[in-house]
């Protein structure tokens, strides 16, 4: 039960370093994609 444990929370850990990483690079790689709240008010 503690293995399982441990798998379920590396794995999620994991899937949310992943997406952080993928939501940096496509801000980095596409200009148009802006941070969110860093609206002018234009």
């Amino acid at each position: 039960y503690p293995l399982m444990q441990g798998i379920i929370l590396m794995t999620t850990v994991c899937v949310i370093i992943a997406n952080l990483v993928a939501d940096l690079l496509y801000s980095r790689l596409d200009p148009r994609i802006g941070r969110a709240g860093g609206a002018t008010g234009k």
